[in-house]
């Protein structure tokens, strides 16, 4: 699913994930992170006040919630400073320039985070991927 969990009580829906999930089975989710300092400005100061009220982002504490009943968790982190490009999908409609523009600064995404892990943590999305054990 993509961005579906964030509007969710997230212990509750992890617990019924785990619950329907067939032994060995997995989930994979793509939610929007907190981290990005960019994206939280926008969340900030132009997003619809109502989303405010109706999300949850994904943060350390969400990802141990969802973590919780599966006791494991695997997260893929994405679009740091590629999360710019996006302006020319939503602000400046260039369909064109956002394809050109998201190539680029992914494969600058790519080269920061394999120089320094950390900025992984300024994602604006993770994959996040859930494994129910074998019984």
């Amino acid at each position: 699913t993509k961005s579906v969990l964030i509007h969710t009580d997230l212990a509750a829906a992890a617990a019924e994930i785990h619950r329907v999930l067939q032994s060995d089975g997995q989930g994979v989710f793509i939610e929007p992170l907190t981290g990005n300092p960019i994206i939280r400005l926008y969340r900030r100061v132009a997003a619809p006040r109502v989303w405010r009220s109706i999300t949850r982002y994904f943060d350390t504490r969400a990802l141990d919630e969802l973590r919780r009943p599966f006791g494991r968790l695997r997260r893929k982190p994405f679009y740091i400073v590629s999360a710019g490009s996006f302006f020319w999908q939503y602000g400046w409609r260039n369909l064109a320039r956002f394809q050109r523009s998201l190539r680029r600064w992914r494969r600058v995404d790519a080269w920061l985070t394999r120089r320094w892990p950390r900025l992984e943590s300024w994602a604006w999305f993770a994959a996040i991927e859930v494994r129910k054990d074998q019984d």
